[in-house]
């Protein structure tokens, strides 16, 4: 299950880049 671990953060920090591209 290191698959998951990897991507749960990777979803996690391009859903927040994501967010702060759109802010701006």
């Amino acid at each position: 299950m290191l698959e998951m671990d990897i991507i749960r953060p990777m979803l996690i920090s391009g859903t927040a880049f994501l967010r702060l591209r759109t802010n701006r």
